[in-house]
């Protein structure tokens, strides 16, 4: 991010912000409620423009218009407040907008429980979560869990997670934290978000 500033009205809520974020590297962001954390993100994910500056990926400048954009750049935010489909599995949940179809555009079902299992497995999340719930059964922890798996589907180069650990338990934070590490490891650039 490159000299970001964002005002809304006569408010400025950032100020000149120039961050990098390394591929390959765990990044802390941190501050009080109000630093302007979320807004930074929100410029990220597309879902605010800058008001001057802009942000670079891969050498590139890129102008994020829409979540969708960013999504294809290879950003992807795991909010703090998870957006589940509550009568759907979460098989369904992660793969929203990419379920395997069979000819007639039926879900492929065989394909979808493939898929699922073998990334709870890479993931370390299958001792944690069934693929099966609804998104109604899930309690918070693994509602966050659905979201962290929704943002590792297709080829991410950023993750941003923003407060992650707000409703996990130890196990679950442990997990979390392998997970961080063996992104780091395959080159993506994290960032942790953090109040504290």
């Amino acid at each position: 991010m490159h000299q970001v500033t964002k005002r809304f009205g006569a408010v400025r809520a950032l100020g000149g912000v120039t961050l990098d974020f390394p591929a390959g590297q765990i990044t802390a962001l941190m501050g009080e409620n109000g630093a302007g954390k979320s807004t930074l993100l929100k410029i990220l994910t597309g879902d605010h423009q800058p008001t001057e500056g802009h942000v670079v990926i891969d050498g590139h400048r890129i102008d994020l218009a829409s979540p969708a954009q960013a999504r294809t750049a290879g950003i992807r935010i795991i909010p703090q407040e998870p957006e589940i489909i509550p009568h759907v599995s979460v098989a369904e949940n992660v793969y929203a907008g990419a379920l395997p179809r069979k000819t007639g555009r039926r879900l492929d079902r065989t394909e979808l429980h493939r898929r699922i299992t073998a990334d709870l497995k890479r993931l370390g999340f299958d001792k944690v979560l069934d693929p099966d719930l609804l998104g109604s059964q899930l309690t918070p922890a693994q509602r966050q869990l659905v979201e962290i798996l929704r943002a590792l589907t297709g080829d991410a180069k950023v993750i941003a997670f923003d407060e992650p650990t707000s409703s996990l338990s130890e196990h679950e934070v442990d997990a979390l934290f392998t997970l961080i590490r063996r992104l780091r490891d395959q080159g993506v650039a994290v960032v942790y978000v953090s109040h504290r």
